[in-house]
């Protein structure tokens, strides 16, 4: 990643770790761009007192970083606002706010014109040479290279821009208080739709070929923000987050995540595309103002893209044929070394690195992404250059390296696929079954227990080989549930009731007219009955 802050750009791994820094002459930078074909970063400074237009050559492996001024100061360029590159037509794009307008300039004759210019300072022969080569395509000097593309009403005020290149359309933000808007238009600044309905004070915005959408950033009213997206045609709106006391500026996308850069706080916060999501902060430091993601995020990330592969094509085609053979060999004796890209790679000899197909990575293009990827099904590329997974149906996981049975079963149930039977789908074939058997649970997933925990009220509960819950009771009570006290309402006619020491049954104590288990035979019967054997026992003593 690239951010550029007061102290000019500083320059990030993929874990967010700072490599280098550049330009810290230029403490102004408003906006910038990436150009994936030649490497370069162009950027816009407002406090140089001559130029406004700058390329950046960056090497890692050189710390010393050439800038270029393109530029110089005018109504054209006096307050850039945003920015973004077109890589088909070899176009910078630009909002300024002056003069409220749109404008673009052919970066590949800017960049002779200003070679040519370079080597006629130098008066040297050699770069009088390169010059009259350079300069072939560049505009007459009376000429100037910048381009009109639309002009907004004056109650307008440009912020943030982006270009689909996919698709062929440019966007730009409106952030006046009263007229905030999106604007779809043209390449020819021919604006096809306004969206206006819920957005204020809009900023920094980006397009998302991954997900075919847009996001972009505002500043609500009062003390509030929000990160916003919809589709390609500014429809479908959603606020993906919202909050309070930060200052959003510019926003950048790439294949999971949001980033965005935060000028309250001078923070720079990631988030993945979906609504309400957590931001983690993966900078803080310089007051960041804009963010870029400086990879093939284009040439290489959508080459399998349908929506943009013919356009990713005719890109790396005119890569191709940008420069001679004659100049290609002699860059190569310079360099003592050839750049070979495997697996059908494409070499970009601008920056002497590898494009690869689709299904290959690596700096050569020698990694099969494929290869060894999926660990239980088979592996397909995605629209986004990656390896995606369609799992055997007993696994699942990213990389199908999860049994589906690892875990489905709870409480010791034991998990089983059911078995494929003429007239079953692959996926009712491929359903889980789980065998509770003597655990003691119920349920899908074994995870409902059939002894609940008021089951047996005064006892302890056990599952029968029926997987029917059975009480067994404490001393003293009974009944289904150990519901019942085995004392209440044993005894008759008054007698108490008493449980034995050893044997826990209940025993009576009746009183003088009361005889019988359970005090149920009236003593004055007894002279009745008394030759009677059934009342005897009773009666008797």
């Amino acid at each position: 990643a690239a951010v550029t802050t007061d102290n000019g750009i500083l320059f990030f791994d993929s874990n967010w770790r700072k490599i280098s820094s550049a330009a810290h002459q230029y403490s102004r930078i408003s906006a910038f761009a990436y150009d994936e074909v030649l490497g370069k970063l162009y950027f816009a400074d407002l406090d140089h007192p001559e130029y406004r237009l700058f390329a950046l050559d960056y090497d890692d492996t050189d710390e010393l970083h050439k800038v270029t001024k393109l530029l110089p100061k005018s109504a054209q360029t006096a307050y850039i606002s945003g920015m973004a590159f077109d890589h088909l037509e070899r176009r910078l794009y630009w909002t300024e706010k002056g003069t409220r307008s749109v404008y673009y300039v052919a970066i590949d004759d800017l960049l002779s014109s200003t070679r040519s210019a370079a080597a006629a300072a130098n008066g040297t022969a050699a770069a009088a040479a390169t010059a009259v080569e350079a300069t072939t395509s560049a505009p007459p000097p009376s000429a100037s290279p910048v381009q009109l593309v639309a002009t907004v009403q004056p109650d307008h005020e440009l912020a943030g821009l982006a270009i689909d290149e996919c698709r062929r359309h440019l966007y730009w933000t409106n952030c006046y208080p009263k007229t905030s808007n999106i604007v779809r238009a043209a390449m020819n600044g021919t604006v096809l739709n306004v969206h206006e309905e819920q957005v204020y004070l809009p900023k920094g915005i980006t397009v998302d070929h991954y997900r075919n959408r847009l996001y972009w950033v505002e500043k609500k009213y009062g003390r509030r923000y929000t990160i916003e997206s919809a589709d390609l045609e500014v429809n479908d709106q959603r606020t993906l987050q919202t909050g309070l006391d930060r200052l959003p500026a510019d926003i950048a996308v790439k294949n999971d995540y949001i980033y965005w850069t935060d000028q309250e706080n001078n923070e720079i916060y990631e988030m993945s595309k979906e609504p309400n999501a957590p931001s983690r902060t993966v900078y803080r430091g310089e007051h960041p103002s804009a963010v870029i993601l400086r990879a093939n995020l284009l040439l290489e990330h959508q080459r399998n893209n349908p929506d943009c592969r013919s356009v990713v094509d005719r890109i790396l085609e005119n890569m191709q044929n940008s420069k001679p053979a004659s100049v290609l060999q002699q860059e190569t004796q310079q360099l003592g070394q050839l750049t070979v890209c495997l697996n059908n790679g494409t070499v970009n000899h601008h920056t002497n690195t590898c494009l690869c197909q689709p299904a290959f990575g690596g700096k050569l293009c020698e990694i099969d992404l494929c290869n060894n990827y999926c660990a239980q099904g088979s592996c397909r590329i995605g629209r986004d250059n990656r390896p995606r997974c369609d799992c055997d149906r007993r696994y699942e996981g990213d990389r199908c390296d999860r049994n589906r049975c690892d875990g489905f079963c709870l409480n010791g149930g034991r998990c089983q696929f059911s078995n494929g039977t003429a007239g079953r789908t692959e996926e009712e074939m491929g359903d889980r079954t789980c065998l509770c058997e003597s655990t003691g649970y119920s349920g899908a997933r074994c995870e409902n227990p059939i002894c609940g925990t008021d089951y047996c009220y005064n006892g302890e509960c056990y599952v029968e080989e029926g997987k029917r819950p059975k009480c067994r009771c404490k001393a003293g009570y009974r009944g289904e549930r150990c519901e019942e006290y085995s004392c209440n309402n044993y005894c008759l006619n008054g007698g108490h009731c008493t449980l034995g020491n050893e044997t826990t049954v209940p025993e009576c104590e009746c009183g003088e007219e009361f005889a019988g288990q359970r005090c149920e035979i009236a003593v004055r019967l007894c002279s009745t009955y008394n030759e009677d054997p059934q009342w005897q026992q009773y009666c008797l003593g």
